[in-house]
């Protein structure tokens, strides 16, 4: 990559001959194979498609002119040679306009760095990830994000362009990002809670407890997790808290809540009222997150009013 090409016959001679190239020899490209990925994926099947003797020459570039995935040629120098429906469509430039960008037209510096270092360790025949991830910039300022395969086009032995097959994973990356922000939301919701909140396994174990239970209970997360949490409560109450575990996997709605005490790390007991949401993934139950709320100061002042009658 670098400066974009000059227009004129040169380079249009340097196209015509590219599209009239036949396919490398698979050891001269053996360097730059996908291992992994979508954009790996189509590059198998391209090379699947091109193994057919059968296919004439209109069918293969009808294949690849419309292909699902991004599809593109550029000279060493970064010049466009080639783009297939896909990628005009991704990218928003029409294939007359995509012909006349420099790939740098479409990458930030430091995507541009990322391509850069990619094509030169092919051309050194170094080991490259392959396919890696890229940001590209559309026409109207999108930010695309492809899984990104390239390898290097021959001609006479000598490598004269590069081509890639990109996956479009925008849509992906973008509900990833969603995701991750709902989590660290809801783990930062639950972390300033000073309810006790805890996610159990279908068998009550432990998978996940609060911060909050160091301060109520006296452990630490970390020594709570895989355990049992029926072998933290009072012996009187342990069947009743069992039978209410169980069925509240049977039935869809709210629960009422459960009065349960709890065994401090210093050997006491500690009133809680305990409500319970079912974990759903896509219909399946997989476990159950329960609220528990101290209610030592409710209990201490019943008892209070209780006296004094």
């Amino acid at each position: 990559m670098g400066q974009k090409p000059k227009t004129g016959s040169k380079t249009n001679s340097t196209t015509k001959n590219l599209k009239n190239t036949p396919a490398p020899k698979a050891e001269a490209q053996s360097h730059s194979r996908a291992t992994s990925g979508g954009a790996a994926t189509a590059a198998t099947q391209a090379r699947e498609i091109s193994a057919h003797a059968d296919l004439t020459i209109d069918e293969l570039r009808d294949a690849i002119e419309n292909a699902n995935d991004v599809i593109y040629t550029h000279a060493l120098e970064g010049g466009l040679l080639y783009t297939n429906t896909a990628a005009q469509r991704v990218f928003g430039y029409t294939k007359e306009e995509a012909e006349r960008l420099n790939v740098r037209d479409l990458l930030a510096p430091d995507q541009l760095a990322i391509a850069k270092a990619s094509t030169a360790a092919k051309l050194a025949g170094q080991p490259t990830a392959n396919p890696y991830l890229i940001k590209v910039r559309a026409k109207d300022a999108r930010e695309v994000t492809l899984e990104l395969s390239t390898r290097l086009i021959y001609k006479n032995g000598s490598p004269v362009a590069v081509q890639g097959i990109g996956r479009d994973i925008t849509e992906r990356k973008l509900a990833e990002r969603a995701l991750a922000q709902s989590e660290q939301l809801f783990r930062t919701v639950i972390e300033s809670c000073s309810d006790v909140i805890c996610i159990l396994d279908t068998t009550g174990r432990i998978e996940y407890p609060s911060p909050a239970v160091e301060t109520k209970l006296g452990f630490k997360p970390e020594e709570l997790v895989g355990r049992s949490c029926f072998e933290f409560a009072h012996p009187d109450d342990r069947d009743y808290m069992i039978t209410r575990f169980k069925e509240r996997f049977t039935r869809v709605q709210a629960s009422p809540p459960v009065e349960v005490r709890l065994k401090h790390k210093d050997g006491s007991w500690i009133p809680f009222e305990a409500l319970s949401n079912l974990i759903d993934h896509d219909g399946q139950v997989s476990g159950v997150v329960v609220s528990c709320r101290d209610i030592s100061e409710r209990r201490r002042s019943e008892h209070e009013l209780n006296v004094s009658e």
